[in-house]
């Protein structure tokens, strides 16, 4: 999904698909620069907006010096991604069943919705780790 492209923007931002079902390693791409994962956007974003600026000053385009404001409107897709996946269920209903007490389990059957906390879910009742889930798009 895109959260701005060069037709509006000095930024090219978007979410990249990832065959991961772990929130912290969903991916937000700034094309041509850089990409950076969920964990590492929500454990230091100021860091993370600091490399890009870094890197977008080793650019040699006589054409473009990326200004406050652009940099700030950078920040304002990030935090759009970064809500995304906060709000969504599939990763809310992982980390459900990657919390829950094994004792527990049974009780969490009728409230997955989603493949990815079904998937989790059955993992965990077959007394696996999730470590060691594969991704599966079915």
């Amino acid at each position: 999904m895109s959260y701005s492209r060069w037709s509006n923007s000095c930024w090219y931002t978007y979410y990249c698909v990832t065959y991961s079902d772990k929130r912290d390693d969903q991916i937000f791409m700034v094309c041509a620069i850089t990409s950076f994962t969920y964990g590492e956007l929500k454990k230091d974003l100021s860091e993370c907006i600091n490399k890009v600026q870094k890197m977008t000053r080793k650019i040699k385009s006589p054409a473009k010096n990326y200004t406050k404001k652009e940099f700030d409107e950078l920040k304002g897709y990030i935090l759009e991604f970064i809500d995304d996946i906060e709000h969504d269920v599939s990763f809310n209903e992982y980390d459900q069943v990657a919390a829950c007490p094994e004792q527990d389990l049974p009780l969490l059957l009728s409230e997955m919705t989603t493949k990815r906390g079904k998937r989790a879910l059955a993992h965990r009742l077959r007394g696996e780790n999730l470590d060691t889930l594969e991704y599966s798009d079915d």
